[in-house]
Order: structure tokens, then sequence, then C-alpha cells
């Protein structure tokens, strides 16, 4: 079957005005009527360049000044694969946190997107009925190639009062954690749910990455000032040394309701741009961290301290049985030349 197009005529390579070859093929498929093929036009393998894997991603990734990140409220992941690879693409995008995925752990969605070289944490809502309707909820994070992402064990338990999932990022010398969650707008503000956010940050606090950002759909209408809510919100940020980053609306109905709060000393953006993409009635929330190294904090050690330090490596290798004279007589000359200099 595959040679008679061919030996048919049928089968040519032909060039369209401002693009790359294609290849003209018949395609035959079952339960089609007899003689009825379907014609498709298919990129030769030369010009497959729409694969995202490559061989330059890990030098690229070290490469990196900047990691841009963006978040939406996508409402339905499952049906978007190809609208959020455009979206990725088109505003440069290195980690997308969504909310209200609307996915199932076995929702064929993950696999595409890993498959397309993402790499996904993704945490869905647990279902309380068996049954086909969409699985309001759900938070996931996606990364471009090039960027790796690890779930964080110490938020694997889920809070009551809204969702979330917490995940380190490493590009290149980068590195940051990154919190997404998601409030449902159905359930008020209780104070039990700024009791188990301050619970969160306690818990990332202990991280030593200069970088880490807490995003998503807070459900909190912040350009109110004065709603209790939102006042209550940013004092509670502020505690802990955060900054929550005013924006206009990110409702199509004139609501902000999504939010950035990052580091106010490291990891801070100048800006979040808020960007209609046309996924959901929620805008996208786009901004981008500084991803060169921080410079490392430098300690003069006393000369009491050299001492100390000196018996403490002699217990350490005498305890691993590795302590020769020649490095006992080599690391007292050296603690004698400090001295000398003094």
């Amino acid at each position: 079957m595959s040679t008679r197009p061919r030996s048919l005529g049928l089968w040519a390579r032909c060039r369209l005005l401002g693009s790359r070859p294609l290849e003209l093929r018949f395609v035959y498929r079952r339960a089609c009527r007899a003689g009825r093929c379907v014609q498709r036009a298919r990129p030769s393998p030369s010009s497959a360049d729409h694969c995202l894997h490559s061989s330059s991603t890990s030098a690229a990734a070290a490469a990196r000044s900047t990691v841009v990140f963006g978040t939406p409220n996508i409402r339905s992941l499952p049906n978007k694969f190809d609208d959020v690879v455009e979206v990725c693409r088109d505003q440069h995008l290195d980690v997308l946190c969504l909310t209200e995925t609307w996915h199932d752990p076995d929702s064929p969605v993950i696999g595409r997107l890993q498959v397309a070289g993402f790499s996904v944490v993704h945490r869905p809502r647990p279902r309380t009925v068996n049954d086909t309707s969409p699985n309001h909820g759900g938070v996931a994070v996606v990364a471009a190639p090039g960027i790796i992402i690890s779930p964080l064990p110490s938020l694997s338990d889920q809070p009551t009062t809204f969702e979330l999932v917490g995940d380190r990022v490493v590009s290149g010398r980068f590195s940051g954690i990154v919190i997404t969650l998601y409030r449902p707008g159905s359930a008020a503000a209780l104070q039990s749910f700024f009791d188990e956010l301050a619970a969160v940050l306690d818990r990332v606090a202990t991280y030593q990455e200069p970088v880490y950002v807490v995003v998503g759909d807070y459900n909190i209408r912040l350009d109110c000032p004065d709603d209790p809510h939102a006042i209550q919100l940013r004092q509670l940020v502020e505690s802990y040394g955060l900054v929550l980053h005013d924006t206009r609306s990110t409702h199509q109905l004139g609501d902000t309701l999504d939010a950035v709060v990052t580091r106010a000393d490291s990891g801070c953006p100048q800006q979040v741009d808020v960007l209609d993409v046309g996924l959901s009635d929620h805008h996208l929330l786009r901004w981008s961290v500084d991803a060169r190294p921080h410079p490392l904090l430098s300690r003069t050690v006393e000369p009491g301290g050299v001492w100390i330090m000196t018996i403490l490596l002699l217990s350490l290798l005498l305890l691993t049985k590795r302590l020769t004279w020649h490095i006992v007589r080599k690391l007292l000359g050296h603690v004698t030349n400090k001295k000398k200099r003094k």
C-alpha cells in the first residue's frame, strides 16, 4: 500500500510560500469507504524543529540570566494542551504555575506535556464521587526543557482550606522555591485559611534558597483596599518579609483575585505584567527573576577559631582512622604560619 501512491505519481515534495518543505502523502484510515483517503501535510523529518527537546538545553539553562514565570487560572487543563504550549512559546515562559486544572491523576494531558519535553509537578483534587464529571480544582507546575522541578516533601500534607503544590525550581545556578495555591471562591476566607497559610510559610522559611514565590488564585478582592481579607493577607505576608505585588485586574469582570508574593530582599521582580492570553476568564500574570547566583558571604576566622577548627579536623580524622603524621605536621605548620603573620 505504501508504494502504490508513489508508483502512481501521487507522492511528491512541494514547497509552500514562506514555509518549510512538506511531503504530501495519502493516509488510509480504517472504517473509511472504499477508495476514500485523507490527505495530510506532514513536515519532512529534516524540518521537525517543533520538538521541544534540544541537545543545548542544559547549556542554555546554565547561561540564562533570568527565569520567566507565569501563572493563570486555566479552568481545565485537559482540553488546553495546545494552548499551554503556545502560551509558553509566545510568552517565553520557563515555569508556568496553573490553578483550577480540573485534571485527574491519570489525565492524558500530563503525559502529553511530558512527552513534549516539559517537566510537570501536579496535584489533582481528590474525587469524592467516582464519576466522569469535571474534577474542579487542582494545581500544577509546568517547566520548560532545561528547567528541573521537584516536589517538596515537607509540603506533602494538603491544607483543608486551599490546595497547593510546592516544588524546587533549578536552572543552571539558579534555585528557588515555588508554591502554587488555589483557594476556592465558593468558600469564605475564614481565619483557618490564614492560619494554614502561615503554617506553609513557616515551613518554606526553613529552606535555604534565596528566592521563593507564593503564587496562585487567592479569590480575595485585592483590588479593594478596605476589604478586611485583603488587609489581613497583606499583613500576613509582610510579617514574613514578603511582598504582595500590586497589579491591575486579573479577571475579565475587573476583579483582582490572582497574586504574586515574593521575598523583598531577593528574587523580587521589578514588575508583574497582566496579559490576556485567552486561556480562561482569568488573565496571565508574568514576571521574571534574576537567575544569576547570589554572592557568597565571606567570614573572617579569628586565630582562636583556627585552633578550634584544627582540633575538630584532627578528631574527625581520628574517628575515620585516616590520621597520619604527615597530615598532623602539615596542619600544625599551617596554623603556626598564620600566627607568625599576625
